[in-house]
Formats: structure tokens, sequence, C-alpha cells
């Protein structure tokens, strides 16, 4: 019942739903609440769909097939549907099945990304954080960001994969991790970020011109919104700087995918002026002397600072706030 209601909402909003949540393992006809008889093929895959073993990793390709296969069908009959509220339904049942073929073909994929060769460089690179940490404020766990990366959706599984991990102690046939996490019933509302593809990475690339930052691609200026408070920033092994608006699903990992970077935190910039600059991420994690080389970076590359430019970092845990002039002084001296 929970799911009916669920897909109901689903299918008025048309909202569409994250990749890992299955299609429905019941009659569609009664969900949809009108009759058709082409609803008897469509169960029929959908029931052929559903007797695959999910935690198999061997039924993974068969399952891949027969949800392209759904997809097709649906296609097919929303083609020749005349009735709207029937196309509505049809859609958001193919979003589900769309979405959830893509995730299995991840899955199958695999992560194909191999570090890149870090000995040529002449900074220091950060690393992703792969430890864990207690956030006292939220009540939960956070860190081990190699779940997030190797995750096609890019999830806090942290719990899930601590309850995985308890299981497999006493049970040496548990599935592997993802296969097992197939037979779970996940909620719809776990955190998780958006990898930017390349194209849209690299519509946040910036460069310092004629003493202002703007945008390489557009040659905008770089320009944060005085409303969000959260713009983010990575410096990739190219020395490259990337700036975007940060959100609940945009985090400095969408922009790094994961992968090493010469640094990381938070950026106000007006009219093509850095104001603030703030070495702060949960990805990363980035020290005082990481900080440091940040400033370095940016200033070799001619970013342009205001006069006034504040710096956010953190020391013994507290939150320090202090002008770029003072923080250069009292750190980058330190470094020579």
């Amino acid at each position: 019942m929970k799911f009916v209601l669920w897909l109901l909402i689903s299918i008025e909003c048309m909202a569409a739903p994250p990749a890992w949540i299955d299609l429905p393992n019941d009659d569609l006809a009664l969900l949809s609440r009108f009759e058709d008889e082409r609803f008897s093929e469509l169960n029929r895959r959908n029931d052929c769909y559903h007797r695959l073993e999910k935690t198999n990793s061997e039924t993974l390709s068969e399952r891949i097939v027969q949800l392209g296969e759904i997809v097709e069908y649906l296609d097919q009959w929303r083609l020749v549907e005349m009735i709207s509220y029937k196309r509505t339904f049809l859609e958001s049942i193919r979003i589900i099945a769309a979405n959830k073929k893509w995730y299995l073909e991840k899955l199958w994929e695999g992560n194909s990304l191999s570090p890149p060769a870090t000995e040529h460089l002449r900074w220091k690179p950060l690393q992703l954080v792969d430890c864990r940490y207690y956030d006292a404020r939220n009540g939960m766990y956070w860190g081990e960001y190699s779940i997030e990366i190797l995750d096609p959706c890019h999830r806090q599984l942290t719990t899930y994969h601590d309850r995985w991990v308890e299981l497999k102690k006493n049970n040496s046939t548990i599935p592997p991790f993802f296969f097992w996490l197939e037979g779970e019933n996940l909620s719809r509302n776990i955190p998780y970020v958006i990898y930017l593809n390349s194209e849209e990475r690299m519509k946040l690339k910036t460069c310092a011109d004629s003493g202002l930052l703007r945008y390489e691609q557009t040659e905008a200026l770089v320009d944060c919104h005085p409303e969000n408070e959260e713009y983010i920033f990575i410096i990739d092994l190219n020395e490259d700087l990337y700036i975007t608006e940060g959100s609940e699903h945009i985090s400095h990992t969408s922009l790094s995918h994961g992968m090493s970077v010469l640094g990381a935190g938070n950026i106000r910039v007006k009219n093509g002026i850095v104001e603030s600059l703030g070495f702060v991420s949960g990805h990363y994690l980035p020290t005082i002397s990481d900080g440091v080389q940040m400033i370095e970076i940016l200033i070799e590359k001619n970013i342009p600072f205001s006069k006034n430019s504040k710096i956010v970092y953190f020391h013994k845990l507290e939150m320090q706030e202090i002008s770029l002039n003072l923080f250069i002084s009292r750190f980058c001296s330190e470094s020579d």
C-alpha cells in the first residue's frame, strides 16, 4: 500500500525516482487504476524480471536484458496511447525501469576509473577521506568515501555497509555488498552526490582574464549569488580551478569524481573578484598546510583577490576567520 501511494504521488508530479528504486512486484493493472488488455504482456515481462535472483551477480546481465524489454514494450505502448493519464502512468513506470537498467549497467561495468599518476606533481595531492568519523550534531557516521565512488548512485551507504560487514562475519555466503544491497528495502531518501559529466564540469572551469575571474567557456564573470552562501571549488591535478554552487547533492566529489585534488573548499566571488576562501571539505579535510598550498597555487595563477579577502579554516576543531594578508604572513612564511 505504501508503494501504491508513493507511485500515485510520483505520477502526479512526474518526479524521477532514484535509480536504485526497483519496479513494483505487483499487478501493474491494479496499480494503474485503469483496465487495458496490454497489461497482460507488461505483467508477464515484469514477472519474468522479478523471478530473477537480485542478489546473484550471475543474473545481472539477464536482469538488464529484461528491463530493456520492459522499456521497449512501454515505448511501443506510449506511441499509440491517446489518453493522457494512461500515458502518464506508462511514463512513470518507464522511468523506473530505465533508471534501474542504467544502475545495473553501471554495476556490470564496475569502477573503471584508475587514479592518475601523481609522481610528477609540483604540489602535494589531497586524497579523498577513506576513514570513519562520527558527526555528533547529526548523529551519524561519515567518511569511507570509497563506497561513494564505487556506488553508481554515489550514496552515503556507511550504515548499510556496517550491517553487511556484520552479516559477513557469521555467514560467508552473503553476496558482495552491492548485490546484497539489491535485496534490501532501501529508502528513496538516502543522501547521494551527483557526479558531473565532463561537459558539465568544463562549463565550471575558470581562469583569470584581465584581472578578473571568468568561466573559461563563456567568458562570463564568476559572480556568486548572494542568497546562496555555499559555493564550492576544487583545484584539480592540472592546477585548474572549478567553481559551482553547492547543494544537497552537489559537493566536491561532484567535480572531482573522488579523485585526488590539489585543493578543495568554499569560495565567495563578487564580479570576478574573490572575497573569501574557506579550506573546508568533508570529502578531503584540508589542513592549514593544504590551505597554504591552495593560496600559493591561486596567486601563481593570478586569481584576483579583493583587498579585504577573508580566509576561513579550522584550527584545533575550531573555525577561524582572518584576512588573507594575515593568513599569508602567519602561515605562508612558515612553509617557506
